[in-house]
């Protein structure tokens, strides 16, 4: 009988690409189906309104000023196509969303000030974390690339930042901190909180999908 069928030249490591690339699908269909709404909200208020443009970008770091306007024109349009957003699109529409609030829906408004919520600090740098380190990458493979591959840690580590859960506590909270500090487009600032916050409570982290879950009302597993 054959021996189960591995990558080659990794004998003793299985490829995990393909749980990976699931989980992150998983994961984007949530939160386009819970948040997706609100992110076009976001994108279509701010650029309907002048001020609260102007005043959404004096509260952005550098890079996220410098394409606030492209960034909201990308979000509405895959809204009015009904395309996916990424995590990572999700996450800075609710960032906006945080220096816009007063002008936003009603219905916008309780999702973007509850915490702990997918708009907190933590969890708006592990969206974009997971979507440039451990979707990106992998989706769209480069010849030689690291992302070709997907090791058993990168897995569980990925399934600790969706879930909450790392049984084997395998995970450090250094390897996600230095992700954090490699990825984030937040300021310094808040940066710097949502990497506090991160090692502050590591040990119980959440999750993403278990955060969503309790600030919908227990509604993100419907």
């Amino acid at each position: 009988m054959r021996p189960p069928e591995v990558r080659s030249g990794y004998p003793h490591n299985p490829d995990f690409t393909a749980g990976l690339l699931d989980l992150c699908r998983g994961l984007e269909m949530l939160l386009n189906e819970k948040l997706g709404a609100i992110s076009a909200d976001v994108a279509r208020t701010v650029l309907g309104d002048t001020q609260a443009f102007i005043d959404v970008g004096k509260g952005l770091s550098d890079k996220m000023r410098n394409s606030l306007r492209p960034n909201l024109e990308t979000v509405l349009d895959k809204s009015q196509k009904r395309k996916s957003l990424s995590p990572s699109e999700i996450a800075s529409q609710l960032c906006i969303g945080r220096l816009a609030v007063s002008v936003l829906s009603d219905s916008a408004k309780p999702i973007l000030r509850r915490t702990p919520g997918p708009a907190d600090l933590e969890q708006l740098a592990i969206m974009h974390l997971i979507t440039s380190e451990y979707r990106n990458g992998k989706t769209h493979p480069v010849a030689g690339s690291r992302h070709i591959f997907t090791s058993r840690h990168e897995m569980q580590a990925l399934r600790k930042l969706v879930f909450g859960i790392d049984e084997e506590k395998t995970v450090q909270k250094k390897e996600i901190v230095d992700g954090i500090k490699r990825t984030s487009w937040l300021t310094n600032l808040e940066t710097g909180r949502a990497i506090d916050k991160v090692s502050g409570g590591w040990g119980k982290f959440p999750g993403i999908v278990p955060v969503l879950e309790k600030a919908l009302g227990g509604n993100s597993a419907a």
